[in-house]
């Protein structure tokens, strides 16, 4: 795939919270580091796959990918070895969602005419890639899947459906406004942002809406830990602490541009915005403890465990590794230069790993494994 044509694809089918990082000298030392400082990426594995356009899932040892022509793939997050692969036809229309039990993915075939497309949910054996049960979705545009327990989600177009994890059996169907903040689960409850400048509380067990927050500006990101708390996102820049039973505002502050994406971080927000700095917030005061000025708008992989976080901008060819006590960077990841990241990474387990033009790049904190 040519750069030039990487970068009209992502421009296309990826969020904008992707843009170009400046990419730093491979050659610059990295600081002087103690014992107690957070571990360093080592590349251990690649493995050559045209990545499609739903990037990448994982459990705790294998790392799930969708290629052209909606072949789904499994392959060893140690060892980068080709586990299984699964041949579904038609297009992949949502991402690879990890359940308890199974795999979910939505495939879309189109016939000649558009009333005739359909769309399919597929669950698969994480083990084999064997198919444990394939239903009907009334869905179109582009499908995220979630879940909880033995309840799978679906949101697509403003519709959001519950299945049975176990059979696909549909259990309930809400229709709401155009969905601007992805919609995350807490407890029992959907919480997501709609064009009509609402925050909706869904009940996960029959639907109803259990709550809804008034905001003055269109929500683009949400987080919570545990529902009675909601930190809201909008797109002039505004980030508010709000309670999820009265909607008064706990706190607020105000950025330079419209927030992008709120992680969780050990009790901090981890929050991109569009005016290229990514801050560390407390989530309780909603004192910022540090901020990074990045050369452009960028996405964030935080891992809690290990006081990292991967950032990086989908068709370029350099990630940044920080330190999320400090934002301090701990080491770079460069590509060679026909090379570039493709979507945002997954942290596995020991291992992050990386979806590029060329295929999947495996790294490891903790030294790669034998072979």
């Amino acid at each position: 795939m040519k750069r030039s044509y990487l970068i009209n694809f992502l421009t296309v089918a990826l969020p904008l919270c992707f843009t170009m990082l400046i990419p730093v000298s491979s050659s610059a030392a990295q600081p002087n580091r103690s014992s107690t400082d957070p571990p360093l990426l080592k590349q251990c594995w690649n493995y050559p796959a045209a990545i499609g356009e739903q990037g990448l899932s994982s459990d705790t040892s294998r790392i799930f990918l969708s290629e052209q022509n909606a072949r789904i793939e499994a392959i060893s997050v140690d060892s980068g070895a080709k586990l299984w692969a699964s041949d579904l036809g038609g297009t992949v229309a949502s991402n690879i969602f990890v359940g308890d039990k199974n795999i979910y993915v939505a495939t879309r075939s189109t016939g000649n005419e558009p009333s005739k497309s359909h769309t399919t949910l597929w669950a698969l054996s994480p083990e084999t890639g064997l198919t444990v049960f394939s239903v009907q979705l009334n869905a179109t545009g582009q499908i995220m899947l979630s879940g909880v327990g033995q309840r799978l989600f679906s949101v697509s177009d403003g519709v959001i459906a519950a299945l049975d994890a176990s059979t696909g059996a549909t259990l309930w169907n809400r229709t709401v406004a155009a969905v601007t903040a992805e919609a995350i689960i807490a407890n029992d409850k959907i919480i997501l942002g709609t064009n009509d400048k609402l925050i909706l509380l869904i009940s996960t067990q029959t639907g109803e809406i259990n709550s809804r927050i008034k905001t003055k500006y269109i929500p683009t990101a949400v987080a919570t830990s545990d529902s009675k708390t909601i930190i809201i996102g909008d797109d002039r820049g505004n980030l508010t602490s709000v309670d999820a039973v009265s909607g008064n505002a706990r706190w607020k502050l105000r950025q330079g541009a419209r927030i992008s994406e709120i992680n969780l971080n050990n009790g901090d927000l981890l929050v991109a915005s569009y005016d290229n700095f990514v801050y560390s917030i407390d989530a309780g005061s909603g004192k910022i403890a540090w901020k990074k000025r990045m050369a452009g708008r960028v996405n964030i992989v935080p891992d809690a465990a290990k006081q990292i976080a991967v950032t990086l901008a989908a068709g370029e060819n350099t990630a940044f590794v920080i330190d999320t006590r400090n934002g301090k960077s701990l080491n770079q990841l460069t590509l060679d230069s026909e090379n570039a990241f493709v979507h945002s990474p997954v942290i596995a387990g020991n291992s992050a790993v990386f979806a590029t033009v060329d295929g999947i790049l495996g790294y490891s904190v903790t030294g790669c494994p034998a072979k």
